[in-house]
């Protein structure tokens, strides 16, 4: 390849990575600003016309199953449908022109012929595989994956539970193992689709018998495609960074100071890593259709776009021309508007740094299932060593007796913790208190015995809150009214919680008992957070974003998450504005929050902007 051709190939892969970058945007912002709020916003009206204000994980049965469901999930359908038009038919319509060559395209025409093939997915194997692309695909880890779903995970309390049985983390490889290959087979199902005009069933099958030919080949040049975007995104991050440490060090000598300084170097560097975990999934959708086209003309079929983008093929200097005037004109005007706004956000860091990060907010930490890893599940030693922890609260999981009396357990039966295969229901309170509750945290230590409601509020009353989440089949009216009176009877009204996963007993306990506090544990939520009842709401993981947080607490509520175990879980929870973390954990979680209040500025500073 001789200079010149090196040069100009530079040209088009700069500018590829631009119109990667510049389609990627648009997109996220139509996504963002207008199908989303557009969905939200038809979503609340069908709720509040069945007479409510929000459905969530603790009653949407009866949403779901009324006049109101169906519709709710067909436009949820019909939403994802285009975003997977604009996020992943765009990408595959653009990474096709530049194959072609045909630099001179419009936004306005690639976004239209982008909403147009939405209609190809508007059956059942369409739906699949946009299901399979939003929920499947982040699972498995290929690289792709629909906006809005890119950080889809199933929940850590189910994970938890999945990895701690070896029959279940078997199945669970396997079924991974069976969803990877089969997005695999079928990863050129959509460029067959949208390219060579195929159906939707001709198109898998021809992906089958691509994929069929061609997997040997396949597999190194995709590995090797995202091995290069990393190395690229290497390359280039230890350049910029080091041009960047040089101008925040002049700059802390100025007008800005060290914090303002440190607050340009890292909020630039999380720019640059944003941008290019932003343009990867356009890259990989990229070598996607190059590797698409290479095995299609090695197979002697020409493929060429069916969609009429009215974008045209532009060669030699005249194509090289354009790209290099173009790319730096729209580059430059970017970088000179990100500059400026680093620069203002800096500078306001440094000037109000005592009121935007010395707020002195303290996080209240809850040992589940009664002191967490501290003991035994759900029993007495496991609460005394949580209070012998400063840990402020315990959360406990109450359950109603063959004879009418309140013990603590929370499965539905005793098999985990005991061995024994019966329910509460089933067994008297005597029978149960045969039982011995083995540690599942510290097997080699002592067995401890299933204690009743009363005895948990004798051993914390004073010393420990009592989160008392309401549990299993025997959860009912009757629970709330005998449960609250035990509580009433102690004088701990001020020191207890009443928590349920579902929401019609938390609707029962405000009405009813409106003297004792209530927490509502959910895992999803849609709607007005602002109206559930509770004044405690209690979020999984998945749901505890900051813009909820903000939105309880403008409600006058606490916000709390569970169930924090893992490393990561923890460093953000501790960083955010949560009231409260549920955790097997309290003390590591505990150290986690000493060594941040022994944080210098400069650490301060950059926790907030990388977290």
């Amino acid at each position: 390849m001789s200079d010149q051709q090196k040069t100009n190939q530079i040209a088009i892969n700069g500018r590829t990575l631009w119109l990667y970058a510049k389609y990627q945007l648009i997109s996220k912002l139509l996504v963002t600003g207008l199908i989303l709020p557009l969905f939200n916003m038809m979503m609340q009206a069908l709720v509040h016309a069945s007479g409510r204000t929000n459905i969530s994980s603790g009653d949407y049965q009866g949403f779901l199953f009324s006049l109101y469901g169906l519709p709710v999930i067909l436009v949820g359908a019909v939403m994802l449908i285009f975003i997977f038009a604009i996020d992943i038919n765009t990408f595959i319509i653009v990474s096709s022109l530049v194959q072609e060559r045909k630099f001179n395209m419009k936004m306005r025409n690639i976004l239209w012929a982008s909403l147009k093939s939405a209609k190809h997915f508007f059956s059942p194997i369409g739906v699949f595989l946009v299901i399979y692309t939003a929920l499947v695909l982040p699972l498995i880890g290929l690289g792709i994956s629909l906006g809005p779903f890119s950080q889809f995970q199933i929940p850590n309390f189910i994970t938890s539970v999945i990895f701690k049985q070896p029959l279940y983390y078997a199945g669970y490889v396997a079924a991974l193992v069976v969803l990877s290959l089969l997005a695999v087979i079928y990863i050129f199902t959509v460029h067959f689709i949208l390219i060579d005009g195929r159906s939707e069933l001709q198109a898998l099958r021809s992906s089958r018998q691509l994929m069929r030919k061609h997997w040997k080949a396949f597999f190194p040049k995709y590995i090797w495609a995202i091995i290069k975007i990393a190395l690229i995104f290497l390359s280039i991050a230890a350049i910029l960074g080091a041009i960047l440490a040089g101008l925040s060090y002049a700059l802390s000598y100025s007008f800005m100071g060290v914090k303002g300084a440190t607050a340009l170097l890292l909020l630039s560097g999380v720019e640059l890593f944003g941008f290019f975990a932003f343009v990867s999934v356009p890259i990989l959708i990229g070598d996607l259709t190059k590797l698409f086209y290479q095995f299609n003309q090695q197979d002697g079929r020409e493929i060429q776009l069916q969609i009429n983008t009215q974008a045209t093929a532009l060669t030699g200097e005249e194509l090289v021309q354009k790209i290099r005037f173009k790319t730096k004109a729209e580059v430059v005007g970017v970088l000179v508007l990100i500059t400026a706004f680093n620069l203002t956000v800096a500078t306001i860091m440094q000037t109000y740094f005592t009121e935007i990060f010395l707020t002195g907010k303290k996080i209240e930490l809850v040992a589940h299932r009664g002191g967490g890893d501290l003991g035994a599940e759900n029993t007495i030693q496991g609460i005394q060593k949580a209070i012998d922890q400063g840990v402020a609260w315990t959360e406990i999981d109450v359950q109603r007796t063959k004879d009418n009396q309140y013990i603590i357990n929370h499965d539905k039966d005793f098999a985990r913790v005991t061995g024994v295969a019966k329910k509460p229901g089933e067994m008297t309170l005597a029978e149960i208190k045969e039982l011995q509750v083995k540690n599942e945290f510290y097997p080699d230590q002592p067995a401890q015995p299933v204690p009743t409601f009363t005895e948990i509020l004798d051993a914390s009353k004073g010393k420990i809150g009592v989160f008392v989440e309401l549990k299993g089949e025997s959860a009912d009216e009757k629970m709330v009214d005998e449960v609250v009176a035990l509580i009433k009877d102690k004088n701990m009204l001020d020191e207890c919680v009443i928590l349920s996963l579902d929401y019609k007993i938390i609707e029962y306990t405000a009405l009813r008992h409106p003297e004792i506090k209530t927490g509502f544990l959910y895992f999803f939520s849609s709607g007005d957070l602002k109206d559930l009842k509770g004044d405690y709401l209690i979020m999984e993981e998945r749901e505890a974003t900051g813009e909820n947080i903000d939105e309880i607490h403008a409600a006058g509520k606490k916000a709390v998450v569970w169930t924090v175990n893992t490393e990561e879980s923890i460093q953000q929870f501790i960083r955010s504005s949560v009231d409260g973390i549920i955790t097997d954990h309290p003390t590591a979680i505990r150290d986690a929050l000493q060594q941040l209040d022994k944080r210098s500025p400069l650490e301060i500073v950059a926790d907030f902007i990388i977290g």
